[in-house]
């Protein structure tokens, strides 16, 4: 057949709206007899930038790459005529302008003119191919950058079914590829709560939609011991692909092991200060028991007397570090709680107290503070404030004349309570570190825990302690040691009938609790939401009876009527507590 040679369409098509059809379609619909193209609708010629009279009586392979010409010569006579349900396959044609054109082919046989012929569809796909071409470079640096990550990679199905590792999962693990293939993430991890491996909580947290960040958790190493890890995992979103979840573990092992060591040297070191804290008051109180039976036995002469005075001084002051050693312990281990304190009871027990020590010295303090005036934010150790501060002023005041006054007012939602003394004060330059036992000033020596003490449990209450000049400007006429205290606020009762507007229910074996309260804690602090509004319930205490029913999963918040659950990010938090706050019934809002 000549090249131009006119062909009839209606020889070809049946009816003039097939014809129709065939000139509107999108995709391109040409017909191939001996080779030769015997008919083409104008979306073929688009596409080949050619006209219809430069197309028809045009052998088709002239339009064929001549690189894969063979693909399409091999896929044509693989066919049987009059096959049905062929496969479509990839071609790639030329343009006039010999352009390469990535298209896909779909054919049939039909009778033309009497004779076989090949009708054919075709699609322009190359911009598909171009993006086939993109993803394919994509994911070959993500492949790159996933096996030369230094922190393992772990792709898991949405059964936590592992279905990719990378190489520092190898090496975290200890495993090959081929062994950690196929299996559950959560046989490669240990700790359980509630009978569900900390993997399976993670997996089921993201598959609820959640991004689970920094989670620390032990993972097992081939060789039977465990590693510890960093965990972050979220759902990964892949086209044309089930979803599935990545699963990232950071090796911690060497900051957690130093971590737990630390713990249990400081729990030792507790043990031990517990048991010399402890056989040490028996000492001294058998030594002063000793002694004031000597003293009281016996017609000793003035210097035995003095001797013996000076003895039980130092006995007693041996206690009081005994007894400010174990105070220091119980704070940083266990603060008391917090309750209501009229201040006058503290000074008033103080002040005896340091009379009975210095039984020597005629000490007269002038205490301008009412019984029931102020009711101030105080603890079992707020007495010991007090006494450590009289203590002070009288080791520090020459001669057995001591004076002290002790004034009160109130400053806006706290109370000011100021001692002042007729010593020989405090230089500027130590005003600061009197309060801090560890420092290097060698003036500090003498000064003991007392102070340190003193700003520990001021600072647990919310308050604060400074030291100052009792003549503005003069420390040589004695010091002034100014605490402020929080007023007491009796709480109002809730509305709702709830305890607190806060409950955090917690376990000893959450994999998600000590996360998700430092998260909640740290939001109040920075919404300026007091403490005293949360409950912390730790339903592995067994004087707490709770119905596990009401407990889906651990952590639970209470937040008012808000319920939040399991690994709560941190933006869910901030909401509940944003409309708390908002509520008339917020306690804190008056």
């Amino acid at each position: 057949m000549a090249k131009g040679q006119e062909y009839e369409s209606n020889r070809f098509l049946s009816g003039k709206n097939v014809e129709a059809i065939v000139k509107m379609a999108n995709d391109g619909i040409v017909a191939i007899q001996d080779g030769i193209i015997a008919y083409s609708n104008s979306a073929f010629c688009e596409m080949l930038d050619a006209t219809t009279k430069d197309v028809i009586g045009t052998p088709f392979e002239e339009y064929l790459d001549p690189a894969t010409k063979h693909m399409y010569t091999e896929n044509i006579e693989s066919f049987d005529f009059g096959e049905s349900s062929r496969p479509s396959f990839r071609v790639r044609l030329l343009d006039s302008k010999r352009h390469v054109v990535n298209a896909e082919m779909s054919t049939s046989d039909f009778i033309f003119n009497g004779k076989p012929a090949i009708l054919a569809i075709v699609r322009d796909i190359s911009e598909q191919v171009a993006l086939e071409a993109s993803l394919e470079a994509s994911e070959a640096r993500y492949r790159t950058l996933y096996d030369s990550s230094p922190i393992a990679y772990f792709t898991l199905s949405r059964r936590g079914i592992i279905q990719d590792v990378n190489t520092a999962a190898e090496t975290l693990l200890g495993y090959d590829s081929s062994n950690m293939l196929r299996r559950n993430i959560s046989s490669l991890t240990t700790g359980k709560e509630r009978g569900r491996r900390s993997a399976d909580q993670i997996v089921s947290e993201v598959l609820q939609g959640k991004t689970v960040r920094d989670v620390e958790m032990r993972m097992l190493h081939s060789d039977g011991s465990t590693i510890w890890v960093s965990v972050t995992a979220s759902s990964l979103s892949v086209p044309d692909k089930p979803p599935r979840i990545g699963f990232m573990a950071l090796d911690i092992n060497r900051r957690k092991t130093a971590e737990l060591k630390e713990k249990e040297e400081r729990e030792r070191a507790n043990l031990y200060l517990d048991v010399i804290t402890h056989d040490l008051s028996n000492v001294n109180q058998t030594l002063l028991f000793t002694i004031g039976l000597i003293d009281q036995s016996l017609d000793v002469p003035p210097e035995i007397q003095q001797l013996i005075r000076e003895s039980n001084w130092n006995i007693d002051r041996a206690t009081r570090m005994v007894t400010n050693l174990r105070i220091i312990w119980e704070l940083e281990k266990d603060p008391p709680e917090k309750e209501r304190k009229d201040p006058v009871e503290c000074i008033n027990r103080a002040i005896q107290s340091v009379r009975d020590t210095f039984r020597w010295k005629q000490i007269d303090v002038d205490c301008e503070v009412e019984e029931g005036e102020f009711e101030i934010v105080g603890n079992r150790f707020l007495r010991h404030v007090f006494l450590n501060v009289l203590t002070n002023s009288v080791l520090f005041t020459e001669g057995d004349n001591v004076e002290i006054e002790i004034v009160a007012s109130n400053e806006s939602d706290r109370v000011r309570i100021e001692c002042m003394d007729y010593g020989k004060g405090i230089p500027d330059s130590l005003k600061e570190s009197i309060f801090n036992r560890n420092s290097s000033e060698r003036q500090m020596v003498g000064r003991g825990l007392g102070l340190t003490l003193a700003r520990m449990v001021i600072n647990e209450l919310g308050g604060r302690i400074w030291a100052g000049d009792r003549v503005e400007g003069d420390h040589t006429k004695g010091a002034s040691i100014v605490i402020t205290l929080p007023k007491w606020i009796e709480e109002a009762e809730l509305p709702c009938g709830r305890s607190k507007c806060v409950i955090f229910y917690e376990s000893d074996h959450c994999l998600f609790c000590e996360p998700t309260k430092e998260t909640l804690f740290g939001l109040m602090q920075e919404m300026g939401i007091a403490e005293r509004f949360v409950e912390v319930i730790n339903v592995d205490d067994p004087s707490v009876v709770i119905d596990e029913d009401e407990l889906p999963m651990l952590p639970m918040i209470r937040i008012c009527e808000d319920e939040l659950t399991g690994f709560v990010d941190e933006d869910r938090i901030r909401m509940s507590l944003m409309r708390l706050i908002m509520k008339e019934c917020y306690p804190g809002a008056t």
